[in-house]
């Protein structure tokens, strides 16, 4: 789903994806399914940059070091950088 962001900007949307099962539970499965849909939604809205934290990590019960290369393997299935752009995000752990 894309909505608008709010406060923050009338130019910025937010795409929402679900990276838990019916578990709450984050897998590589839902990880590539949010990353799939992400890339998707950003194409139907003809976005040219996105944000992506790392889903699943936190409450989805997953590390890290997994999230991220499940979503760098699936971006890697695209022509990332042409026209779309994605920064992954990796919150600071201190924060």
């Amino acid at each position: 789903m894309v909505t608008d962001a709010g406060e923050l900007s009338t130019d910025l949307k937010l795409i929402h994806v679900a990276g838990l099962n019916l578990r709450w539970r984050a897998t590589e499965a839902t990880i590539q399914t949010s990353v799939h849909s992400a890339i998707r939604a950003a194409s139907i809205y003809r976005m040219q940059r996105i944000a992506m934290p790392l889903i699943g990590a936190g409450s989805g019960g997953l590390d890290r070091a997994t999230s991220l290369r499940c979503i760098k393997e699936t971006l890697s299935e695209y022509n990332v950088g042409d026209p779309l752009e994605v920064l992954v995000v990796e919150p600071d752990r201190n924060a």
